[in-house]
């Protein structure tokens, strides 16, 4: 028998806090939070398994994003990463 890999979608969100003229730009915010994505999983314990896709839309239609205007989300299929352990094993 033959183990199987659950991919699931992975969903990242970053709160864009400066909507002012001056700050980036929405494809440099993309392209911060898609340079992000790797730590942002890993401390989530998944591992990105396919092609990253990303938005910006108003956070107050993200579920847990309140008091920012606006979000960066980012979208990926992911799979649940192996359990690292935290000791080591006597010898």
């Amino acid at each position: 028998m033959t183990a199987t890999t659950e991919t699931q979608t992975f969903r990242a969100i970053w709160p864009i806090v400066n909507n002012e003229a001056s700050g980036a730009t929405n494809d440099e915010l993309l392209q911060l939070a898609l340079a992000d994505l790797p730590a942002v999983a890993q401390r989530h314990r998944v591992k990105i398994d396919g092609q990253p896709r990303g938005y910006i839309t108003e956070a107050a239609k993200i579920p847990g994003s309140g008091g920012s205007g606006h979000v960066v989300v980012i979208e990926a299929p992911a799979i649940r990463a192996p359990h690292r352990a935290y000791w080591r094993p006597t010898s």
